[in-house]
């Protein structure tokens, strides 16, 4: 980190600030891995900014799961849906990070 691209490590800074995870990316044989900083107390900016990300969280989603067994993430009459949305079971989705 210099005076040049300091602005550029002020998301991650204020990341740690908030409690937040840092994550450092690791080349490897299959290719680019995110990794977890296990401790942040100690923490040092000694990669390009592009070396480092906030890890994501994962999403959650409102899927439907249809009486033929089909799932959809809405439901609605502009689809020519011949079923209610009493009909099917609301199923809540959590969305996997590797």
């Amino acid at each position: 980190m210099n005076r040049t691209n300091v602005h550029e490590y002020l998301p991650l800074v204020q990341a740690l600030v908030d409690g937040k995870t840092l994550q450092y990316s690791k080349k490897t044989t299959s290719g680019q891995e995110w990794s977890d900083y296990e401790n942040d107390d100690e923490f040092s900016f000694t990669s390009p900014p592009e070396s480092y990300r906030i890890k994501p969280e994962p999403r959650t989603f409102e899927m439907w799961l249809t009486p033929t067994g089909c799932m959809h993430t809405l439901l609605s009459n502009q689809f020519n849906i011949p079923w209610k949305i009493s009909d099917c079971e609301r199923i809540t989705v959590q969305e996997v990070l590797k």
